[in-house]
């Protein structure tokens, strides 16, 4: 019940009083989308792409979908930086690839653990640091166990500053 309809060959051109353009759901009155002076597109609810990328305003930043992946790019240069975060900073867990530099995994409450499916725990890092592998290798401090706490072992003899395997 609606239409604009431009034709001809040239560029068109919308203009707005104080630089704000809105689009209107006139079955409902309800604002959907509003273009603002600065250039910012505020969406009320879903954005739906039908291609595959979106774009942003640094050379090389980019995400990417297809059926398979999701590809998130920080940049167009070796030195970028990806950086997702949980919480407002990343003490509460963060995940910081620098470009050409260190990975860093930080967890809020300091424990790291590994599954091999979606119930399977089969190794962990807890706060203190002490890591585990199940049914394998425990290392804690000066002590490395191989199976259960009670299985063979090798620690470092703090009085003597010897190996023992035991």
């Amino acid at each position: 019940d609606g239409a604009i309809l431009m034709y001809g060959d040239s560029d068109f051109w919308l203009y707005s009083g104080n630089g704000n353009f809105r689009f209107v759901n006139a079955a409902s009155s309800t604002v959907t989308a509003t273009l603002d002076p600065t250039g910012d597109l505020i969406i009320a609810d879903n954005v739906v792409a039908l291609g595959n990328n979106y774009w942003f305003g640094e050379t090389g930043t980019r995400v990417t979908a297809t059926a398979t992946t999701l590809e998130l790019m920080a940049g167009d240069a070796n030195t970028d930086n990806l950086l997702l975060r949980a919480g407002n900073d990343s003490s509460d867990g963060a995940i910081d690839i620098f470009g050409g530099g260190p990975m860093n995994l930080r967890a809020g409450n300091g424990s790291f653990s590994f599954f091999n499916s979606t119930t399977n725990l089969v190794a962990e890092v807890n706060s203190a640091g002490r890591f585990t592998a199940y049914e394998d290798i425990v290392a804690l401090g000066n002590d490395v166990r191989f199976g259960t706490n009670l299985s063979a072992r090798v620690y470092r003899d703090s009085s003597f500053d010897d190996l023992v395997m035991a």
